[in-house]
């Protein structure tokens, strides 16, 4: 008999431990209220726009080696913007072996059928360069349409290589 008074003493208490531990739980009309308007601040509060800035590079003018062709020269294009908005397209080169001369970078807008739609250009710089150079800027300053933008560096007219990205 003792056994079962005492198992019954220790139900009682675990009742009366959760009963309490619940009441503490128990989320008063206050609580509540304060908790949706936490939700509704939150809710009003304007979210981050996905950034549309992507930044690569892509070689030409390969040099063999016994493990294979390394790229000696390379071209990184940065696109800059937010969602769709593309504010600037930028480039720099960097020359291993030989020089660039009467150089200007490109930026080709592409929809997301890779039809071609816009494209703007640098200046072409008359001169010859070598080491690492900055191609310059391009101002956009719109929104463009959901594709791709492809820019090229461009040595006396002719294309050397290009670097793309995609607009979501």
């Amino acid at each position: 008999m003792q056994l079962a008074t005492a198992h019954s003493e220790e139900r009682s208490q675990n009742r009366a431990t959760t009963n309490t531990i619940s009441k503490i739980m128990r989320p008063s009309k206050l609580h509540v209220l304060f908790a949706a308007l936490a939700i509704a601040a939150f809710a009003t509060l304007p979210s981050n726009p996905a950034h549309a800035s992507a930044f690569g590079c892509n070689g030409w003018k390969g040099v063999p080696t016994p493990w294979g062709t390394l790229s000696a020269n390379s071209y990184c294009a940065s696109l800059n913007g937010t969602g769709t908005y593309v504010s600037s397209v930028s480039g720099s080169f960097t020359v291993n072996f030989g020089t660039v001369c009467n150089y200007n970078i490109t930026a080709e807008f592409f929809d997301s059928n890779g039809n071609w739609y816009y494209t703007k250009q640098t200046p072409v710089r008359y001169r010859c360069d070598w080491g690492t150079v900055s191609t310059g800027s391009i101002a956009i300053g719109t929104n463009m349409r959901r594709g791709s933008m492809c820019s090229t560096l461009k040595q006396n007219g002719a294309r050397l290589t290009s670097v793309c990205h995609s607009i979501n």
